[in-house]
């Protein structure tokens, strides 16, 4: 699954959360997060793709890279 990285670190240096948090709240270790914040991990799961926006209260569109045509 391709997403913004770059869009998802900014959006945690935002809210005050340190990559450890965010790797303990979605459940992976924080060499994995890290490598997610870095566009080297592909290996997000819904879980936790899902506690990372209700976390950061991403928009779903602009992690994942989605236009939309409203």
């Amino acid at each position: 699954m391709n997403y913004n990285y770059k869009y998802l670190k900014l959006m945690r240096k935002q809210k005050n959360y340190t990559a450890s948090e965010i790797s303990k709240l979605i459940g992976i270790d924080q060499s994995n997060y890290s490598k997610i914040e870095n566009g080297k991990y592909q290996g997000l799961n819904f879980l936790q793709l899902s506690k990372l926006t209700e976390t950061l209260d991403l928009d779903l569109y602009k992690l994942l890279l989605i236009e939309r045509n409203i």
